[in-house]
């Protein structure tokens, strides 16, 4: 046997060739069957996410009446926002922010336009005083679910102090907090959501302005719901002399005249075109007396007047705003 081994070496290295000829292709075959699974469960993702993305019923709409896609850039800055750091109150800040006299310093909240030289509000950034006859203290409140992968959130002011109607005021701050985990709750009871769906909402709230006779909150509210987007603002104007919430359509006359301007002046300050311009003019007045749609909230440097849309808000400085007000 050994000498049969010896002459008929050639034969063994055939037959070795042979055998890692059969593994290599055994590989091969092995290596195609796993790419086709893979490509096959690719192809029944794909169609499982579009059959969901046509499925309206099944999509959440944010309260039925609320639905605000936010675009990728924002989405991004949106995510950044939900960290633990983004909740914290740093009070040396805020007394920063606040001047003997009682007054603030506009370009602290503002910037300048290169192209026109005009003078624009800088998105929110809190105004708090500390020399009134009211105060605040902030809270924070969390939603208690058993739902995983649900999360409702908000940081928010309770106003103390010398200020009619308090209990009043501050419930209806707080009816904010609770909105959309009602209407989240409503969601689930008709129906529509699922054990493993995902929902998160984050409301947090800035002092835009206050003094002696008036004061703005502005909740600054991010939320998702699997792949979908909202970003939203909803502002209240406080008469903190007679204990009144105001609203939008009592503060400013938003007529028609007054829309076309608004149209004007958001091409001028913001460079925009789509949602408003889509707009008519009428559109444009209902949404800006809308209490959910429109945004109207006082500044240092003046009132701040703004819509709710689609991909998220557009707001327009209005430093000469007396000249609107609502005449009683």
């Amino acid at each position: 046997m050994n000498n049969k081994r010896r002459k008929n070496g050639w034969m063994v290295a055939v037959v070795i060739a042979l055998i890692v000829l059969m593994i290599a292709n055994v590989c091969v075959g092995g290596y195609v069957v796993v790419k086709s699974v893979d490509i096959i469960e690719g192809d029944e993702l794909t169609l499982t996410e579009n059959v969901k993305e046509d499925d309206d019923e099944d999509d959440f709409d944010f309260d039925f009446e609320y639905s605000y896609n936010d675009d990728d850039d924002d989405e991004e800055e949106s995510e950044e926002t939900l960290d633990d750091d983004w909740y914290e109150d740093d009070d040396e800040d805020d007394e920063d922010d606040s001047y003997s006299n009682g007054g603030f310093d506009p370009s602290d909240y503002s910037y300048i336009d290169e192209d026109t030289g005009e003078e624009y509000y800088n998105g929110l950034k809190d105004a708090i005083r500390y020399d009134l006859d009211y105060s605040l203290s902030w809270k924070e409140y969390e939603y208690d679910t058993d739902y995983e992968n649900v999360e409702i959130s908000a940081y928010y002011p309770e106003l103390e102090g010398d200020i009619p109607n308090l209990d009043y005021i501050n419930d209806y701050i707080f009816d904010e907090v609770l909105f959309w985990e009602e209407s989240f709750e409503e969601y689930v009871d008709e129906g529509y959501f699922y054990k493993d769906d995902e929902f998160q909402v984050d409301a947090f709230a800035y002092i835009t302005y206050m003094d002696e006779e008036k004061m703005s909150v502005v909740f600054s509210e991010y939320g998702y719901a699997d792949d979908y987007y909202m970003y939203y603002l909803y502002s209240i104007n406080i008469d903190v002399e007679n204990g009144v919430i105001l609203q939008n359509s009592s503060i400013i006359d938003m007529d028609d005249e007054f829309a076309i301007e608004f149209r004007e002046r958001n091409k001028e300050q913001n460079h925009a075109s789509g949602a408003i311009d889509e707009m008519t003019d009428q559109e444009i007045v209902e949404n800006l007396n809308d209490p959910a749609m429109g945004i109207v909230f006082y500044t240092p440097l003046g009132l701040e007047v703004g819509i709710n849309v689609e991909d998220g808000w557009y707001t327009v400085t209005y430093k000469d705003y007396e000249k609107y007000l609502k005449k009683l």
